[in-house]
């Protein structure tokens, strides 16, 4: 599990600062599990939340 949720975050790349203060493991994890460990839905959804704003 671990592993996914750090699989994840190297999928995003670098947040912004906001976007860290509610990127936490445990926020990731539920995208994951809501996901069914799928990495790239997850980042879909991830990235489609406005209050996690992805630098480009």
């Amino acid at each position: 599990m671990a592993s996914t949720v750090n699989e994840l975050k190297a999928a995003l790349g670098p947040l912004t600062v906001r976007s860290l203060l509610y990127c936490t493991d445990t926020c990731l994890r539920r995208y994951l599990e809501a996901r069914n460990w799928n990495v790239e839905k997850a980042k879909k959804d991830v990235g489609r939340n406005t209050c996690m704003e992805i630098n480009l």
